[in-house]
């Protein structure tokens, strides 16, 4: 019974915040103009997406019309283990360096991947090191290191042959 009556008091609250804002936006068809408005409408919104669906159309209609952005929630998993990007760009170059990358080129390899995962690109960061590079290398279709030859200059471009060498050093 209990927890039927808390189930009730949550919808209710959640439909009276959704009125509210409801009335809130038609008395102010324009109203994501005005800046009094534009906070209001985004305080309701907080409040009311902390018991809403996620998917409900007024948080989307708060999104485009008045700039409100959802709250960001910390997602907390058990035993994860956080590893500073510092220790994990030194792992790829000594991952680099142990398939015969030269120390340089090997920094760099590992500057560009690190930088993906520092930017959210995980499809091109990290995860790429054993089965792209470290694979490629294993079957002899990749090389540690290869001259790059320009095959053909201007003042603005260059054509360059890597020689299956590692894109990673030779596009900087």
């Amino acid at each position: 019974m209990r927890f039927a009556l808390l189930c009730l008091w949550a919808t209710v609250s959640v439909t009276a915040d959704r009125d509210s804002i409801l009335q809130l936006i038609g008395k102010n068809p324009k109203g994501h103009l005005d800046v009094t408005t534009r906070a209001k409408v985004s305080a309701a919104l907080t409040d009311f997406a902390s018991e809403a669906d996620p998917n409900d159309i007024l948080l989307a209609i708060g999104s485009s019309m008045y700039g409100w952005k959802p709250p960001q929630k910390e997602i907390i998993r058990e035993n994860e283990v956080i590893v500073p990007f510092e220790f994990m760009k030194q792992f790829i170059q000594d991952v680099f360096e142990s398939y015969g990358v030269p120390a340089e080129r090997a920094a760099t390899c590992a500057d560009v991947l690190i930088e993906s995962d520092k930017r959210g690109i995980d499809s091109h960061g990290l995860g790429r090191l054993k089965p792209i590079y470290c694979d490629r290398m294993d079957q002899g279709i990749l090389y540690p290191s290869q001259p790059i030859d320009i095959i053909k200059e201007t003042e603005t471009t260059a054509l360059l042959d890597g020689n299956l060498g590692m894109g990673l050093y030779i596009g900087p």
